[in-house]
């Protein structure tokens, strides 16, 4: 007893200490956060951790002020990033005490950051969530909405036991309409699937859905049995089948909780078949696990069940208790249904005895317990029914400005296409004036060039007539053979001028090729030495980090050596010196891959191996080596890469060019960074694997010598955790890529992130 109580004094001790501390981290937060009076993402932080320190410290009217402050502030800035599951909080706040309108304007605004971002898991549980007020409101269509979008998002993330729970709210849905238990039934169904592949983890699941089935069935007319191909006369058989496999699970697993609530819908079947004897005992089963546990109104109900059961037998010495227990709990936790029941139950009780005057007095409090059970419930409806009223009309409201504002854009846009319209009709008028303006000119030069022929044809005319005076003149004074010699004369000085001219045309036409070619190849020699002296770079760099990165590890591992011959070292010393050589190592081992990579790719009849890869496999396949890296820098990778991208290239060469991408990511990526990785069909055809980061990006000057095709070397850069590299890894993603008749691509800001993209040609799918 001593023992107890001592263990129960440390107990209280230390919950005492825990509270006190977080108070004081409350009011030390309160304090900061009055302090810091800028308005900026660090503001919105605070407001975040006040809001968390008041949820564990149950301060729900402080946890919401600062809720509101942390959104209002948060949008105010567009610092969006952390508000979804803020305001999904407050939804389900404002939906526990029926705002519906704020738990709808809260939900609602939550699934558009959460979809913003991508975060498909987020947004099918506010949108499941979402689904709830609609289906509270029995406004049943969007219900259902929202649940299939919560159930399509979670099927594609893979969540199976989310997206069955999906199903299980969209059957409930479709039992509350008449003559749909066949939609409910195909629900359930779907939903047992989901919960059967989950193995023992859905095994509750998998029992819920049984009872799901069962009352299905249950509630089926015969009209839909008909149609579900099930003899009506077997309803009761085949809800009584589903309940035991529920019962089966139950039992199995142990679980008391579900096995009272399957017994309770066993002994509700038993009734129904007027099987009194067999449902008290299901009762019973059920109300001595509920009276074991916290669910004291369950045992209240189950109180109720024995009683009417009894009644129904005529046993109303046994069955008076129970009833009368049932009305005491109903009236102890104020439900007002199981309290009407029991009314009911025990009027009729009296009346079947014989004991009127008292069958009246209950049958009296039962008559003012279903009147006030209806007039909340009618002002409940009304209340419901006010709400869709004034949603609806907002909604009404919204679409009629978003189309009178769509009109207005209609307008505007008709309104540029005449004004386009216009223009071009004026370019085409001054087109046509600035044509004829030629035309006339042309005329005109036409008629001119006309009038200089036909003067040149007169002068030529005259011209000939004074030559041949002037030959008749000769003719009579030289003797024939001096004007034969010189006409033979005149015709070989004109051969020798002509055989001249073609000689000359002939040699400038050779000079002029000669100059071009030297050009070329004085081009040709410059770009070979740039080329040569990039190559003798490249040579100088790689004997540089073999000579001092090669020679670093080396001594390391001499040290290390000697350190374990002398046996004089700690335990913790010696961990830190091993996790020093094993990062050494591994910078060493990627250095040792990418240099020796390099050097099997310059050997004279290197070629890759065309073949189709596909680009997920390869992406997960590097991932996975990944996994220390990203938790020691705590940085989070979205892979958004679909199945079956196929592209064309070397399956090696792709795994190289991915996972140095992915280092160099990470290495340049700071502490709780996201890295993406997706992506993109180019206008060529090609595919783009995109590896984007929100790092400390690229200077605009190396963002152009990494794009720039000829750029044979690239300085190395420390990361920001001073990880070293060499500066070998992307100038041979550079070089694999080319070989592979790809490319690759960067764009980068310093300060915001580089996106590094790897280009090849996609295998067509047929």
């Amino acid at each position: 007893m001593k023992k107890s109580g001592l263990v129960w004094m440390v107990c209280l001790l230390i919950m005492v200490s825990s509270a006190t501390a977080q108070q004081q981290r409350l009011d030390s937060l309160i304090t900061a956060n009055n302090n810091y009076v800028k308005e900026d993402s660090t503001k919105v932080l605070l407001l975040i951790e006040l809001m968390k320190e008041c949820r564990k410290l149950k301060l729900t009217a402080q946890r919401f002020v600062y809720a509101n402050a942390a959104t209002d502030l948060g949008e105010k800035i567009k610092f969006t990033r952390l508000l979804p599951p803020i305001y999904n909080t407050k939804g389900l706040y404002y939906e526990g005490i029926s705002d519906f309108e704020r738990s709808i304007a809260n939900y609602t605004r939550a699934i558009e950051l959460a979809e913003l971002v991508g975060d498909k898991h987020s947004a099918a549980d506010y949108s499941l969530n979402y689904g709830t007020v609609y289906h509270t409101l029995a406004d049943y269509p969007r219900a259902l909405s929202l649940y299939q979008k919560s159930a399509n998002y979670y099927i594609s993330t893979g969540n199976e036991e989310d997206a069955a729970n999906s199903f299980v709210n969209m059957g409930s849905i479709y039992m509350e309409y008449p003559d749909q238990n066949e939609k409910a039934i195909d629900f359930f169904g779907k939903a047992l699937k989901s919960f059967q592949k989950m193995g023992d983890d859905g095994k509750r699941g998998v029992a819920e859905c049984y009872q799901s089935m069962s009352s299905a069935y249950l509630a089926s007319s015969d009209a839909e049995l008909l149609r579900l191909k099930v003899d009506p006369a077997n309803k009761y058989i085949i809800g009584r089948e589903y309940l035991d496999k529920a019962l089966a699970i139950a039992i199995q697993t142990k679980d008391n909780d579900l096995e009272a609530e399957v017994r309770t819908h066993l002994g509700n079947l038993n009734e129904k078949r007027n099987n009194h004897a067999a449902a008290i005992q299901e009762y019973q089963f059920a109300l001595n696990v509920y009276q074991k546990s916290e669910k004291k109104t369950y045992a209240a109900t189950a109180m109720l069940n024995i009683g009417r059961a009894y009644t129904r037998q005529n046993e109303f010495t046994k069955g008076m208790p129970y009833l009368q227990m049932g009305l005491a709990g109903g009236r102890q936790f104020k439900v007002l249904d199981l309290q009407k029941d029991a009314l009911l139950a025990i009027s009729n009780m009296h009346e079947k005895q014989g004991h009127f005057d008292s069958a009246y007095t209950y049958y009296r409090d039962f008559i003012v317990m279903r009147d006030s059970i209806f007039n909340n419930e009618k002002q409940k409806d009304i209340t419901r029914k006010q709400f869709q009223f004034e949603f609806n009309q907002k909604e009404r409201e919204y679409q009629l400005n978003q189309q009178i504002a769509d009109n207005k854009i209609k307008q505007q846009v008709a309104l540029a296409i005449q004004q386009k319209q216009q223009l071009s009709i004026r370019n085409k008028e001054l087109e046509l004036t600035n044509r004829e303006k030629e035309i006339q000119k042309l005329n005109y030069l036409k008629k001119q060039s006309e009038l200089e022929a036909e003067q040149k044809l007169k002068n030529s005319l005259l011209s000939q007539k004074d030559l041949e005076k002037k030959l008749e003149t000769s003719i009579r004074d030289e003797k024939i053979s001096e004007q034969q010699l010189q006409i033979k004369f005149n015709r070989n000085l004109t051969l020798f001028m002509g055989l001249m001219l073609v000689l000359l045309t002939g040699a400038g036409f050779f000079v002029y090729r000669a100059k071009q070619r030297t050009a070329r190849l004085n081009t040709l020699v410059s770009a070979q030495k740039e080329e040569l002296e990039e190559m003798s770079k490249v040579k100088d760099k790689i004997f540089s980090i073999v000579s001092h990165d090669m020679r670093a590890p080396v001594n390391n591992l001499i040290a290390f050596s000697a350190l374990l011959e002398d046996g004089e070292i700690e335990q913790e010393r010696l961990a830190l010196y091993i996790e020093q050589v094993k990062g050494t190592l591994d910078h060493t081992s990627s250095m040792m891959e990418n240099l020796l990579k390099w050097a099997a790719s310059q050997m004279q009849g290197f070629t890759p191996l065309q073949e189709s890869v596909d680009i997920s496999d390869v992406t997960y396949a590097v991932l996975s080596g990944f996994t220390d890296a990203l938790q020691k820098k705590n940085i989070y990778i979205h892979n958004q890469l679909e199945n079956n991208l196929f592209v064309k290239g070397d399956k090696n060469m792709i795994e190289l060019i991915v996972r140095n991408l992915i280092s160099n990511a990470v290495k340049f990526t700071a502490n709780k960074g996201q890295i993406q990785l997706y992506h993109t069909l180019q206008p060529d055809g090609s595919l783009a694997i995109c590896v984007k980061d929100n790092g400390v990006g690229l200077s605009e000057a190396k963002v152009n010598k990494i794009n720039a095709p000829s750029s044979v070397t690239l300085e190395s850069t420390a990361g920001t955790q001073k990880e070293k590299g060499t500066g070998i890894g992307l100038l041979l993603c550079k070089h694999f890529a080319t070989l592979m008749n790809g490319r690759i691509a960067v764009s980068s800001q310093q300060g915001a992130g580089s996106e590094f993209r790897l280009l090849l040609p996609v295998v067509s799918s047929s």
